[in-house]
C-alpha cells in the first residue's frame, strides 16, 4: 500500500487559530461542536476518511467533515492520520482514534453525564458492528473472538481480573504499533481493521449479563 504525505486544507473561508496545551482544554474544544463529538463516535468502530464519513452521516459535506478531522488531530490530538491513497487525483486519508494512553483519560475528563451518554453511544456502534459482522459470518474466522462469560469473584479477584485486562491492553497496543511498522516498511496492503471490545462490570439485573 502506497503512502503519501496529505496537507489538509480547511475548507474556503474557514482558519484554524485555536490552540491549546492542556488535555482537558483540548477535549473542550473538541466537544464544542457536535460534528465533531459525531467524528469521535463514529471512529470508536474503526479507521475512516472524510469522504467514509461524510458518505456515513449523509447530512454533511465531505470539505466540512475534513475540516473538523483537521481540528480533532492537529488542535485537539485526539485522533492520529493513519494512511493515504490516491482517488482520481486527489489523496484520501484516514484518522483513527489515537491510542487510549494518548488520549489522557479520556472519560476520566468528562462530566459523568456527558461521559456516560458517550459510552452508550459507542457501545451502541460496536453492538451494531458486532451485529453486521455475525450476520455476515465474518466472525468464523481463525483469531476471531466473541464471547461473554459471567464469573463470581471476591474483592482480590476483581482486582486481579482487572489488572489482567489492563496488561492485556497495554501488550495489544504494543501489537499495534509493531504492526504498523510492518506495514509502513512493507508498503503492502496486507493490512486488516478488527474491532477491540472489552468490558467488565457488574450486572444490574438478577439474570446477569
Amino acid at each position: 500500500m502506497a503512502k503519501h504525505r496529505v496537507i489538509m486544507e480547511p475548507p474556503r473561508g474557514k482558519v484554524r487559530t485555536w490552540k491549546t496545551a492542556t488535555p482537558v482544554g483540548r477535549l473542550a474544544h473538541a466537544l464544542s461542536h457536535p460534528l465533531r463529538l459525531r467524528i469521535l463516535v463514529s471512529l470508536a468502530t474503526g479507521e475512516a476518511s472524510a469522504t467514509t464519513l461524510s458518505n456515513r452521516f449523509g447530512d454533511v459535506a465531505v470539505g466540512e467533515v475534513s475540516y473538523h478531522l483537521a481540528v480533532l488531530a492537529e488542535d485537539c490530538r485526539l485522533i492520529e492520520r493513519t494512511w493515504s491513497r490516491p482517488v482520481r487525483g486527489a489523496t484520501e486519508t484516514f484518522f483513527r482514534l489515537r491510542p487510549r494512553a494518548k488520549i489522557g483519560g479520556f472519560f476520566e475528563q468528562l462530566p459523568e453525564v456527558l461521559a456516560d451518554g458517550l459510552r452508550v453511544q459507542w457501545l451502541r456502534n460496536f453492538v451494531e458492528a458486532l451485529v453486521a459482522a455475525l450476520n455476515a459470518a465474518a466472525t468464523g474466522k481463525d483469531g476471531t473472538i466473541v464471547t461473554a462469560i459471567p464469573i463470581t469473584v471476591d474483592k482480590q479477584g476483581w482486582a486481579e481480573i482487572t489488572t489482567t485486562m489492563r496488561e492485556a491492553l497495554d501488550r495489544v497496543e504494543r501489537a499495534e504499533i509493531e504492526s504498523r511498522g510492518r506495514l509502513d516498511r512493507a508498503a503492502t496492503a496486507d493490512a486488516t481493521t478488527v474491532i477491540l471490545g472489552v468490558a467488565l462490570f457488574e450486572p444490574q439485573s438478577p439474570g446477569g449479563p
